[in-house]
C-alpha cells in the first residue's frame, strides 16, 4: 500500500530536500505540499493524506496550532512535527496537540525509515 504524505514547512529549500527524500523510498507518494498552516487545512481535507509532516515554527499558524487544527478535521490522522528546535517543552506541546510523533530536522534523513514503519499505511 502507499502511504500518502502532505508536507508543511515555510522553507521552500526544506520542504524540495524532504519531498525528494520521501520520494526515493518504496510505497510513498507526496500528495501536497503548503507553506503555511492555513494552506495545509486546506489542502487536507480534499488530499486525504495518511500522514502529515509539519513544521513547529511558522509564520501565521505555527506546528501546534496546525496539529490542532488537523487532528480536529481528522482524529485518526498521523500528523509528525519536524523541527530545527528539538527542546523538551516542545516534545510536550507537540503530544498535547496531538502530534504523533516529533523528529528533529537533522535527524530526518536517519529517522525517515523509522517514521515511515511506525506511521505509514503498512503499519495501521
Amino acid at each position: 500500500m502507499t502511504t500518502r504524505i502532505l508536507l508543511i514547512d515555510d522553507h521552500p529549500a526544506y520542504l524540495e530536500r524532504a519531498r525528494a527524500l520521501l520520494e526515493e523510498q518504496e510505497g510513498v507518494e507526496v500528495v501536497g505540499i503548503a507553506q503555511s498552516g492555513e494552506e495545509a487545512i486546506m489542502l487536507c481535507a480534499g488530499l486525504r493524506p495518511d500522514l502529515v509532516l509539519v513544521d513547529y515554527q511558522m509564520p501565521g499558524l505555527n506546528g501546534i496550532e496546525t496539529t490542532q487544527a488537523l487532528k480536529a478535521q481528522d482524529p485518526t490522522l498521523a500528523v509528525i512535527i519536524v523541527t530545527g528546535y528539538d527542546y523538551e517543552e516542545h516534545r510536550i506541546a507537540a503530544a498535547e496537540a496531538g502530534a504523533t510523533d516529533f523528529v528533529s530536522k537533522l535527524e530526518f534523513t536517519d529517522e525517515l525509515s523509522r517514521i515511515l514503519a511506525k506511521h505509514g499505511r503498512s503499519s495501521t
